[in-house]
């Protein structure tokens, strides 16, 4: 809320807070969107939610192939 004060929050529960802000689609909120990771789920618009997913599903992939490539090398080893 100290990043956007014109946030309201429009539902509250036990670990759960809904928050409903005006805000700009520019590279500094996509980035702050990412920086909160697992604490954050958009909710609207669907485009801004498309994002974030495609972004997280990418960097996944690069960990995926990191890992594929690590088991790869280690089974290379053992033979």
């Amino acid at each position: 809320m100290d990043r956007f004060p014109d946030s309201k929050i429009v539902e509250q529960k036990p670990g759960m807070c809904k928050i409903e802000m005006d805000v700009n689609d520019g590279y500094g909120m996509r980035m702050w969107l990412m920086s909160q990771g697992q604490m954050v789920k958009i909710i609207h618009p669907l485009y801004m939610r498309q994002y974030l997913l495609d972004e997280m599903k990418a960097a996944l992939a690069h960990y995926d192939r990191a890992i594929v490539e690590q088991h790869k090398t280690e089974n290379l080893r053992l033979l």
